[in-house]
């Protein structure tokens, strides 16, 4: 697949000299990423939780909820939280029966649905159960957007509900008591970008300002709340939620209290992981923790990461932690399964279609808890919008991923005739078709829809590269500098360099299956050491990839360091190479 180099436009001098004191080379990454003002920068390297965190408030339903969770709590009523089954909905639903109880609300029951039986969100057994238990107030967490049929016959019952989600809104309010979700347009809070697990910390942060008008919650300490932030922090990195303005403050100090949690599941699921107290970041949050949280709820049920964050024992805490371990592994293997056999099916039709939709509507072949996992690795191979279709027990069930060109769930929007019910993000999304006989027709009407937003040129896939580098640049002060922008995630990339025309001096195969190359490269006498993974077939194929010793190449790379033995050394992390002929 062709893949198009952009390097970011070079800044003008006349922008450096507002910034004398800023080494060139940071300053143009502050550049590409907006920061062109000096609060701007200072807000960016130095987030501060009091200042740059917007009041609670500021939701108009906010109050709306302080009320009724108040009432709940001196009337003794029964409260349900109904979440979602991945990470970010686990650890929200965690979080907030945690903050529930601090408040005074005894009875308060947390319900997860299984994602094969019962779906995502609000459903005709979730009312049942619901009324059949007596609730009085129900709590949705990551769901109940788009659930407006449920709510309706909810609010005919008499019961109270309270949405806390973060999901593309309507353009009217549901039927509901209070409605808390940053993406509706018509609420006045001026951040729309929280994950779930973000809009339940605004909830806490809400009750904490209003302590003192909870009886049983009088005691609580002052910034009692900050200790939930190690969930935040894995809910918004797991949601891939972008890492700026808000997000980047609860991160940052979420963070912080993720490497010294209180939480014996936590500390159990670090250790499991082979992970280090300390050190941890963004990427063993996403690459790691929460893939074995979520893990739980894509292979089976997701009760079981809430019983390893709510666990107490260290002992038991292990022992989940072990299993989301193994569940996790067993989950890496259905994942592959499924990319190898829909990618035959692609390979097979050699299809043209601007949006790739596979499925397999035997019920259980294609889990549909991976689905979306399968979705992105074959958007990621094609850089195409991907939807990846199983059957479950309660229908025909996909998940999309999209690239930045095409709103995916905009596009179902369009589709709805055709749809049980759908929902997502611009770049994700999930769906259930009215019938197995009408795959054909939704991959008919979701290409129509794209063909007439998406020219050829938008399946081209591009690399965002920060700037040109010479290797005479690439010093440790340079990383440290670069280490200030931490944390790196989705809208706050960790940078991309380009350096052209680069001597390759040795080269070695690497890994289990010789799929890596390392790589000694010189650029003008001075040399770095490299490391390309997944590259290896550049080199074991010299009639295709003609690269060896004495090859000048031009690389796209990012800038590391490799510790090993107590020793550290200056590494290039190579992610695309273009030979020179």
């Amino acid at each position: 697949m062709e893949t198009r180099w952009c390097v970011a436009e070079k800044i003008q001098d006349t922008f450096k000299e507002h910034f004398k004191e800023i080494h060139e080379d940071l300053l143009q990454l502050f550049f590409n990423r907006s920061l062109v003002a000096q609060s701007d920068i200072d807000n960016f390297l130095n987030p501060d939780y009091r200042q740059n965190l917007h009041s609670p408030f500021l939701f108009q339903d906010m109050h709306l909820l302080v009320e009724r969770v108040k009432r709940a709590a001196e009337k003794n009523e029964k409260v349900l939280i109904y979440g979602d089954y991945d990470a970010d909905g686990v650890c929200s639903s965690v979080a907030l029966k945690e903050a529930l109880k601090n408040f005074g609300v005894e009875y308060c029951d947390l319900y997860l649905p299984h994602r094969e039986t019962e779906g995502y969100g609000l459903n005709s057994g979730t009312v049942s159960y619901i009324q059949e238990h007596n609730y009085d107030l129900l709590i949705t967490v990551d769901c109940g957007t788009t659930n407006a049929a449920e709510l309706s016959v909810l609010k005919s019952l008499n019961i109270d509900v309270i949405v806390c989600d973060h999901h593309v809104a309507p353009e009217e309010k549901p039927p509901c008591l209070a409605f808390i979700n940053p993406r509706f347009k018509k609420d006045t809070y001026p951040y729309e970008h929280l994950a779930s697990g973000g809009v339940i910390y605004k909830v806490m942060q809400a009750l904490a300002e209003k302590k003192d008008e909870f009886a049983k919650a009088t005691d609580l300490p002052d910034g009692f709340e900050k200790w939930a932030l190690d969930l935040v922090a894995i809910a918004t990195v797991a949601d891939m939620m972008p890492l700026v303005g808000e997000n980047r403050v609860l991160v940052r100090y979420g963070l912080v209290v993720l490497n010294k949690t209180r939480r014996t599941g936590l500390k159990a699921l670090i250790e499991k992981a082979k992970c280090i107290s300390g050190i941890l970041d963004t990427y063993h949050i996403g690459f790691i923790l929460a893939p074995r949280l979520n893990a739980a709820g894509r292979m089976d049920h997701a009760n079981t990461a809430v019983y390893l964050l709510q666990e107490t024992n260290y002992k038991k805490a292990l022992e989940i932690a072990e299993e989301l371990n193994q569940t996790n592994a067993e989950r890496q293997a259905v994942t592959e399964r499924i990319v190898r056999s829909a990618i035959e099916q692609i390979e097979q039709h050699k299809t043209r279609d601007k949006v790739i939709v596979v499925a397999n509507t035997s019920e259980g072949e294609w889990p549909t808890g991976v689905v979306g996992l399968a979705a992105g690795r074959i958007s990621q191979k094609y850089n195409r919008p991907v939807c990846v279709i199983g059957r479950s027990s309660t229908g025909v069930t996909g998940s999309g991923r999209s690239i930045p060109p095409f709103d995916i769930t905009a596009a179902l929007k369009q589709c709805a005739h055709l749809l049980e019910k759908f929902g997502g993000h611009p770049q994700a999304c999930g769906f259930t078709l009215k019938s197995e006989d009408i795959v054909s027709e939704f991959r008919s009407a979701i290409n129509k829809i794209a063909d007439q937003q998406m020219s050829e040129d938008d399946l081209i896939s591009v690399l965002a590269l920060d700037m040109e580098i010479a290797f005479e640049r690439l010093t440790w002060q340079f990383f440290d500098d670069i280490q200030t922008m931490k944390p790196f995630g989705q809208g706050n990339q960790k940078p991309r360099f380009a350096s052209f025309h680069v001597l390759v001096i040795a080269l070695q195969l690497v890994g289990a299956d010789k799929q890596h190359l390392r790589l000694t490269l010189s650029q003008k006498n001075i040399q770095k050491k490299a490391i390309a993974f997944g590259f290896g077939h550049i080199a074991s194929d010299e009639t295709k990839f003609p690269i060896r010793a004495g090859s000048f190449i031009d690389i796209a790379f990012e800038f590391e360091v490799n510790e090993w033995n107590g020793n550290r050394e200056l590494q290039l992390n190579i992610v695309d190479i273009k030979i020179q002929q």
